[in-house]
C-alpha cells in the first residue's frame, strides 16, 4: 500500500507540474515628469510622458509609447536585467544609452519593488536629450491560474475516494 501511495504521489506531482503554465506576461504602466534638457535645442519637453510596456520574462511583447511623432512597437524595444534594476529602452542607441537626435529612450526601474529610477529620451531631428528621475511604475495584481489548483483538488479527492473504497 505504501509503494502504491508513493507512485500515486509521484504521478500527481508530475501531472501538476506538467499542467502548470509559464508565468503570465506583466504590463507595467509608467509616467515620468519634471524633465531636464541636456542640450540647448529650445525644444520644450512635455510635462508628463506616460506609457506601458508588456513583458514576458525578458521579451517585450507590446509597448504603448509615443515620443514626438514616433510611436514605438515591440520590435524597436529591448529589456534587460541588470541585477537590482531593469532597463527597457529603444534599440537605436543600445538598450542602456540614448542616441541624441534619434527616436530613442530608456526606462530604468525595479520590477520587484516597482521603484522608478529614471526615464530619458531623444526625438528624431532634435539634437537634445531629456531626462527625469521623477516618475511612477505600476502594474495590475497577478491572479494565480486556476488549472494547477483544480488539478490539486481533483488529485486530493481521488486519493480520498480511493482510500475509502479500499477500506470498504
Amino acid at each position: 500500500m505504501y509503494k502504491s501511495f508513493i507512485r500515486q504521489l509521484c504521478a500527481f506531482t508530475l501531472v501538476l507540474f506538467a499542467g502548470s503554465a509559464a508565468a503570465e506576461p506583466i504590463t507595467y504602466d509608467f509616467s515620468a515628469t519634471d524633465f531636464s534638457p541636456f542640450g540647448e535645442s529650445g525644444f520644450s519637453a512635455p510635462d508628463t510622458i506616460t506609457g506601458s510596456i508588456t513583458l514576458d520574462g525578458f521579451n517585450v511583447l507590446d509597448i504603448d509609447l509615443t515620443l514626438g511623432a514616433h510611436t514605438y512597437d515591440a520590435s524597436e524595444v529591448a529589456f534587460d536585467n541588470h541585477g537590482f534594476y531593469q532597463i527597457a529602452g529603444g534599440v537605436a542607441g543600445a538598450i542602456n544609452g540614448v542616441t541624441w537626435g534619434s527616436d530613442d529612450f530608456w526606462l530604468v526601474f525595479d520590477t520587484t519593488s516597482l521603484a522608478f529610477s529614471s526615464f530619458g529620451y531623444s526625438i528624431a531631428g532634435v539634437s537634445d536629450f531629456w531626462y527625469s528621475e521623477t516618475g511612477t511604475i505600476t502594474t495590475g495584481t497577478q491572479v494565480p491560474e486556476p488549472a494547477p489548483l483544480l488539478l490539486l483538488g481533483i488529485a486530493l479527492v481521488s486519493l480520498s475516494l480511493r482510500r475509502m473504497i479500499r477500506k470498504a
